[in-house]
């Protein structure tokens, strides 16, 4: 049961943070400019970039500033584009989580990847663990969380 129960965790805790603003009104044209917040456990940043491999004009990026989560990389979405794919390198190491993928063909300008991470997050996630710590987030398609409960041990 137990495996189960935290396969739906994980599960639910990827489709809720996964999920895209991609509902743009038709008349308000999206803007090209792209954000990326990246985070890394020790935030060990320096020389790390961001090689997109498609979706951006850029061949490359440097972090251009930090903030909360961890250094920020701008990019500019190519014209057209529907995916914005890139990679995190720092030399010849890339990080683990591999190649990124995020839906830029609505209105998703912005996304936060953990490293280690394969998933882009398109929304500001809510807490950042610190050091032995872990945040779960939990979403139910049907926003029922009667008799719900998260146990730990």
């Amino acid at each position: 049961m137990w495996r189960r129960c935290s396969a739906l965790v994980f599960a639910a805790a990827v489709a809720g943070c996964s999920s895209n603003d991609n509902n743009g009104d038709g008349g308000t044209p999206v803007p090209s400019a792209f954000t990326l917040h990246y985070h890394r456990a020790l935030s060990d940043y320096t020389g790390w970039t961001l090689v997109p491999s498609a979706g951006a004009n850029e061949a490359s990026a440097s972090s251009t500033s930090s903030d909360g989560f961890g250094a920020v990389y701008q990019v500019t979405v190519k014209s057209g584009a529907t995916q914005l794919v890139f990679t995190l390198v720092n030399g010849s190491s890339t990080d683990p989580a591999g190649s990124v993928s995020v839906d830029v063909s609505g209105t998703t300008r912005e996304a936060w990847v953990f490293s280690g991470y394969a998933s882009a997050i398109t929304h500001k996630p809510v807490a950042i663990p610190g050091a032995n710590q872990v945040a779960v987030y939990y979403v139910r398609p049907d926003a029922n969380y009667t008799g719900w409960g998260l146990h730990t041990w």
